[in-house]
Protein backbone atom coordinates (compact mmCIF):
# COMPACT_ATOMS: atom_id res chain seq x y z
CA UNK A 1 0.00 0.00 0.00
CA UNK A 2 1.39 3.74 -0.90
CA UNK A 3 0.79 6.06 1.39
CA UNK A 4 1.81 9.54 0.94
CA UNK A 5 3.82 11.45 3.58
CA UNK A 6 3.97 14.92 4.17
CA UNK A 7 6.53 16.11 6.70
CA UNK A 8 6.07 19.05 8.50
CA UNK A 9 7.90 20.98 10.85
CA UNK A 10 5.93 22.93 14.50
CA UNK A 11 7.37 26.48 12.49
CA UNK A 12 5.08 24.80 9.34
CA UNK A 13 1.94 24.50 11.43
CA UNK A 14 0.20 27.66 11.50
CA UNK A 15 -1.63 27.48 15.14
CA UNK A 16 -1.74 31.22 15.71
CA UNK A 17 -5.50 31.59 14.35
CA UNK A 18 -6.71 27.81 16.20
CA UNK A 19 -8.80 28.13 18.76
CA UNK A 20 -9.04 25.03 21.00
CA UNK A 21 -12.32 22.81 20.66
CA UNK A 22 -13.96 20.90 23.26
CA UNK A 23 -11.78 18.24 24.85
CA UNK A 24 -8.21 20.15 23.73
CA UNK A 25 -6.78 20.56 26.53
CA UNK A 26 -3.03 21.51 25.21
CA UNK A 27 -1.00 22.44 21.76
CA UNK A 28 -0.43 18.36 21.47
CA UNK A 29 -3.88 18.17 21.37
CA UNK A 30 -4.14 20.58 18.65
CA UNK A 31 -1.11 18.98 16.82
CA UNK A 32 -2.33 15.59 16.68
CA UNK A 33 -5.86 17.00 15.35
CA UNK A 34 -3.64 18.23 12.54
CA UNK A 35 -1.58 15.22 12.12
CA UNK A 36 -3.99 12.28 12.56
CA UNK A 37 -3.95 11.60 8.86
CA UNK A 38 -1.26 11.71 6.47
CA UNK A 39 1.21 14.46 8.12
CA UNK A 40 3.87 13.77 9.90
CA UNK A 41 6.38 15.87 11.98
CA UNK A 42 10.00 15.96 10.27
CA UNK A 43 11.29 14.72 13.82
CA UNK A 44 8.67 11.77 13.49
CA UNK A 45 8.86 7.98 14.41
CA UNK A 46 7.54 5.47 12.20
CA UNK A 47 6.57 2.12 13.74
CA UNK A 48 5.59 -0.96 12.41
CA UNK A 49 4.78 -4.26 14.37
CA UNK A 50 3.84 -8.00 12.37
CA UNK A 51 3.40 -11.01 14.27
CA UNK A 52 2.02 -14.34 13.29
CA UNK A 53 1.04 -17.38 15.87
CA UNK A 54 -1.58 -19.77 15.97
CA UNK A 55 -5.28 -19.10 17.70
CA UNK A 56 -6.32 -21.66 19.47
CA UNK A 57 -9.44 -21.38 23.08
CA UNK A 58 -6.59 -19.78 24.96
CA UNK A 59 -6.03 -15.80 24.33
CA UNK A 60 -2.90 -14.86 23.27
CA UNK A 61 -1.43 -11.29 22.54
CA UNK A 62 -0.32 -11.76 18.97
CA UNK A 63 1.20 -8.71 18.39
CA UNK A 64 1.83 -5.38 21.06
CA UNK A 65 3.65 -2.11 20.75
CA UNK A 66 4.10 -0.04 23.67
CA UNK A 67 4.46 3.90 23.48
CA UNK A 68 7.38 5.43 24.68
CA UNK A 69 7.51 7.55 27.71
CA UNK A 70 7.59 11.50 26.67
CA UNK A 71 5.83 10.78 23.52
CA UNK A 72 2.43 10.63 21.81
CA UNK A 73 1.30 9.32 18.71
CA UNK A 74 -0.98 7.72 16.46
CA UNK A 75 -2.12 3.95 15.63
CA UNK A 76 -3.03 4.65 12.05
CA UNK A 77 -3.32 0.89 10.77
CA UNK A 78 -4.67 -2.50 11.39
CA UNK A 79 -4.34 -5.53 9.52
CA UNK A 80 -5.48 -9.12 10.37
CA UNK A 81 -5.16 -12.33 8.26
CA UNK A 82 -5.07 -16.43 8.30
CA UNK A 83 -3.69 -18.96 6.39
CA UNK A 84 -6.93 -20.51 6.02
CA UNK A 85 -10.43 -18.42 4.98
CA UNK A 86 -12.11 -21.15 7.34
CA UNK A 87 -10.18 -19.76 10.53
CA UNK A 88 -12.14 -16.42 10.07
CA UNK A 89 -15.30 -18.37 10.88
CA UNK A 90 -13.92 -19.03 14.18
CA UNK A 91 -11.00 -16.45 15.53
CA UNK A 92 -11.69 -13.47 17.28
CA UNK A 93 -9.46 -10.47 17.25
CA UNK A 94 -9.25 -7.46 19.41
CA UNK A 95 -7.85 -4.52 19.37
CA UNK A 96 -6.85 -3.07 22.60
CA UNK A 97 -5.58 -0.27 24.07
CA UNK A 98 -4.15 -0.57 27.86
CA UNK A 99 -6.23 -3.93 28.64
CA UNK A 100 -9.69 -1.99 26.90
CA UNK A 101 -10.87 -2.69 23.87
CA UNK A 102 -10.49 -0.26 21.30
CA UNK A 103 -14.67 0.81 20.06
CA UNK A 104 -15.37 -0.54 17.15
CA UNK A 105 -12.74 -3.38 17.43
CA UNK A 106 -13.11 -5.32 20.77
CA UNK A 107 -14.93 -8.53 18.93
CA UNK A 108 -13.74 -8.71 15.39
CA UNK A 109 -14.62 -11.61 13.44
CA UNK A 110 -14.10 -11.72 9.37
CA UNK A 111 -11.61 -9.84 7.88
CA UNK A 112 -11.72 -6.40 8.40
CA UNK A 113 -7.66 -5.25 7.08
CA UNK A 114 -5.05 -7.00 5.67
CA UNK A 115 -1.83 -6.51 5.77
CA UNK A 116 -1.59 -5.51 2.20
CA UNK A 117 -4.10 -3.34 2.43
CA UNK A 118 -4.63 -2.26 6.38
CA UNK A 119 -7.80 -0.63 7.99
CA UNK A 120 -7.18 2.72 8.90
CA UNK A 121 -8.22 3.17 12.64
CA UNK A 122 -6.36 6.46 13.40
CA UNK A 123 -6.36 6.45 17.01
CA UNK A 124 -4.04 8.52 19.45
CA UNK A 125 -1.52 6.67 21.45
CA UNK A 126 -0.24 8.61 24.77
CA UNK A 127 2.88 7.89 26.40
CA UNK A 128 3.30 4.73 28.03
CA UNK A 129 -0.08 3.86 26.21
CA UNK A 130 0.32 -0.50 25.21
CA UNK A 131 -1.48 -1.55 22.13
CA UNK A 132 -2.01 -5.10 21.21
CA UNK A 133 -3.99 -7.56 19.63
CA UNK A 134 -5.26 -10.08 20.77
CA UNK A 135 -6.80 -13.81 19.10
CA UNK A 136 -8.71 -16.10 20.45
CA UNK A 137 -10.62 -19.91 18.38
CA UNK A 138 -14.04 -19.98 19.39
CA UNK A 139 -13.79 -23.74 18.04
CA UNK A 140 -11.13 -25.81 16.80
CA UNK A 141 -7.53 -24.59 16.20
CA UNK A 142 -4.99 -24.11 16.38
CA UNK A 143 -5.59 -21.43 13.50
CA UNK A 144 -2.73 -20.06 11.53
CA UNK A 145 -3.17 -15.96 11.76
CA UNK A 146 -1.23 -13.35 11.91
CA UNK A 147 -1.73 -9.49 12.69
CA UNK A 148 0.05 -6.09 12.30
CA UNK A 149 -0.19 -2.37 13.66
CA UNK A 150 1.29 0.69 11.81
CA UNK A 151 1.58 4.78 12.85
CA UNK A 152 3.90 6.84 14.08
CA UNK A 153 4.86 9.27 17.60
CA UNK A 154 6.89 12.38 17.95
CA UNK A 155 8.00 13.90 20.90
CA UNK A 156 5.85 16.16 23.25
Amino acid sequence: MSKTIIKVTPKDLDLSSRVLKSGESKLSDVVYDLLRDNYRLADSHPFFRLATGNADAAEISLVSFTMPTGMMGVLKYFGQGAKTANAFNFVTWRLIRNGTPFADYGNLTGQVGSISNPKPVTERINGGDVIEIKVVAAVGGPYEVYSMLEGWYWPI
